[in-house]
């Protein structure tokens, strides 16, 4: 019979270090170890105690492509859940000599997804959503223990078959984004329901243990994962009437506030006209009880051409953003601009009070 060499030995090792990472194969003590290959006999300590060998370093977390920030999203990262290889070594008989291979299950990390927001226009409550999370399948494998002669006697093999617990996995839940549209001329309060991700698990698992006249078998076991509820809890946008035609909706850290173009500006201009001071004071002083940074937002009816509007409604924005920078001490750093035409009305365009309603400036607090 050929001997391994060195060199065969390490490929070997490599190989089977590969298909762990993609397959979850386990590694024979005998090839991890080249002194525990066939001929070579374990301490005592061996038989008792799993290799020295320094188990793999897990990532404290790992984040799938969809859970990464980008423009457009907020994203909360939630917890992952570490679980730590099981190693189990070689059996060894001392009276027989038959020896039992180990191994080692592989430890991994359960991507436990995120949480996404998505950012809206003045008076809606953006959507957002909890991605899915899977906790993959895991398996004991198969041993034997070969037959073997002790005192004149044969012992039989032994076989302890593998056991495989079935992975779990939670789908994604999300809610949709939600506007405040006017009925009867005026703008209602609205709420966002909360979602739930249920909480998911893969049980635990033991392959039993057994004893031959040589040698007894310790019971193998996997511990049970779980990763626990998610939940978003609902939004409500309320609408509150301040001073000098400036409206208020939500509270606090979710507010936005709303003067009227028409009050701020000529029809289809982008300057302000000289009684706009008022209103956006009155604004302002609003602003005065957050740090937060802001987002300066134009809307236009759909009266003319859509891309006209747009950048009317880019043109109105800037200027507001530019006399709160002037004239209120806000820091231009703070604010963003964002114009967005006729695409988000809050009434409807059918008649001229909607169409009214929907020229508008919305100053928004953002995360």
């Amino acid at each position: 019979m050929r001997t391994r060499g060195p060199r065969r030995a390490m490929a070997a090792v490599l190989l089977c270090a590969a298909a762990l990472a993609v397959s979850g194969c386990t590694q024979p003590a005998d090839v991890a170890d080249p002194a525990r290959r066939e001929g070579a006999t374990a301490s005592p300590q061996e038989q008792a105690t799993p290799s020295s060998t320094r188990p793999a370093t897990l990532p404290e977390a790992i984040t799938a492509e969809e859970c990464m920030p980008g423009p457009g999203r907020v994203v909360t990262q939630l917890p992952d859940v570490r679980v730590q290889e099981v190693h189990v070594p070689a059996t060894t008989a001392p009276r027989s000599g038959a020896r039992m291979p180990g191994f080692t299950i592989p430890g991994h990390v359960v991507d436990a997804g995120c949480i996404i927001r998505y950012p809206a226009p003045g008076g809606c409550l953006g959507a957002v959503e909890i991605t899915g999370a899977h906790i993959p399948a895991a398996s004991i494998p198969r041993s034997v223990l070969p037959a073997a002669t002790m005192d004149g006697r044969v012992l039989a093999e032994r076989v302890f078959e593998s056991v495989t617990v079935p992975g779990a996995r939670a789908g994604a839940v999300s809610a949709p984004q939600v506007c405040q549209i006017a009925t009867g001329g005026r703008l209602p309060s609205v709420t966002r329901p909360g979602i739930v991700r249920q909480g998911l698990s893969r049980n635990g698992a033991a392959r039993p243990g057994g004893s031959r006249a040589d040698v007894t078998v310790d019971t193998v076991r996997l511990e049970p994962v779980r990763l626990p509820d998610v939940d978003v809890d609902p939004e409500r946008l309320g609408v509150v009437k301040l001073r000098d035609e400036v409206t208020r909706i939500g509270e606090g850290d979710a507010a936005s506030f709303v003067a009227p173009a028409d009050v701020l500006f000529d029809v289809d201009r982008a300057t302000l006209r000289p009684a706009a001071g008022k209103a956006l004071t009155a604004l302002a002083r609003q602003l005065e009880g957050t740090s937060r940074p802001l987002r300066v937002e134009g809307h236009t009816d759909s009266t003319g051409a859509a891309d006209h509007n747009q950048s009317l409604s880019e043109q109105r924005a800037a200027t507001v953003a530019a006399w709160l920078a002037r004239h209120a001490g806000i820091a231009r750093a703070r604010m963003t601009v964002t114009g967005f035409g006729e695409r988000s009305p809050a009434y409807p365009n059918s008649t001229a009070s909607g169409r009214q309603g929907n020229r508008r400036v919305v100053i928004s607090v953002r995360p």
